[in-house]
């Protein structure tokens, strides 16, 4: 599979990629790349951190933007703590 890490070019953003990244690594090895894409456009106020699986079908595993604009859809957390973390490997 291919996880992809959608976030601005911000430090603490950048750091929580790394560390899903690492995660991801101990959890599959190479059964699944992990690429972070840097949106540089995007604002801290844009709420941008996207977590996304991509194989056969795109799976949004993930999403700050839709926690915060459309939180009647969206039911997931709006940050990734460490349990959110787990839950992510999980699926």
């Amino acid at each position: 599979g291919h996880l992809v890490v959608a976030c601005p070019p911000e430090d603490d953003d950048l750091k929580l990629a790394e560390k899903i990244t690492e995660r991801f690594g101990e959890e599959f090895g190479k059964a699944v790349f992990v690429e972070t894409r840097v949106l540089g456009h995007a604002r801290p106020q844009d709420n941008v951190f996207e977590v996304w699986l991509e194989s056969y079908e795109i799976d949004l595993l993930h999403s700050k933007r839709q926690a915060f604009i459309n939180s009647k859809v969206w039911k997931g957390p709006s940050e990734v703590d460490d349990e959110q973390l787990e839950y992510l490997v999980d699926r």
